[in-house]
């Protein structure tokens, strides 16, 4: 195919193809460069060689709340089937997959988080809901401005109502509560905004925690 165009171009280029040249008018001369313009350019996108697109580059540059990642990771997990394979199956692919990265010491300092992810890529439900919350963006900025707020009220409340207290021991236990009140709330808020989509992992939570 790049030979054809490439005879195209050449074609076209050769003196023989425009006779008398000097007697057409401007108009028709610039057609015919504008034209020939057009054809190499398709030469060139033909005879370009291939870029070859690693899939895992392609889905880290992707977004976050990109459709598109969304998509492919519904589709990996749906083709993979980890709910038909074993358990120590996933256990272990899981054990390889995170060999040399940061969770593979969290793994080992907290075995029964190794065991809730298991658990979780088993079932059937629970990550692709997980998923699922990424596309509803609508409900995720909702969520974001609420926590906003739960964040900036908690520091002005202890800023302005409790005076930063001079013993260690208090100032703690102080920072300790303000911290745990918090996030308890931040969690309640983002239960209720995606109970449906929560409730398998929640499940597999309490089998394991609780």
């Amino acid at each position: 195919m790049k030979f054809v165009f490439l005879i195209l171009c050449l074609f076209l280029t050769h003196p023989g193809f425009s006779q008398d040249v000097e007697e057409e008018n401007a108009e028709l001369f610039e057609q015919q460069r504008v034209q020939k313009e057009k054809l190499k350019a398709i030469a060139e996108a033909v005879t370009a060689p291939k870029v070859q697109v690693d899939p895992a580059k392609q889905l880290e540059e992707l977004s976050l709340l990109d459709e598109k990642l969304h998509a492919q990771l519904k589709k990996t997990f749906t083709e993979a089937k980890l709910w038909e394979k074993s358990r120590e199956d996933v256990k272990k692919m899981l054990e390889d997959g995170v060999k040399g990265k940061f969770a593979e010491k969290v793994f080992k300092q907290f075995p029964k988080l190794l065991e809730f992810s298991t658990d979780i890529l088993r079932d059937q439900k629970a990550m692709p809901y997980l998923i699922h919350i990424l596309t509803m963006k609508q409900e995720l900025r909702q969520y974001f401005f609420i926590w906003l707020v739960i964040i900036v009220g908690s520091w002005l409340i202890k800023k302005y109502l409790f005076p930063p207290e001079p013993n260690f021991m208090r100032r703690f236990f102080t920072t300790l509560i303000f911290s745990t009140v918090t996030s308890t709330i931040s969690v309640a808020v983002l239960y209720m905004f995606f109970k449906d989509q929560l409730d398998p992992s929640v499940r597999i939570f309490i089998q394991h925690f609780l």
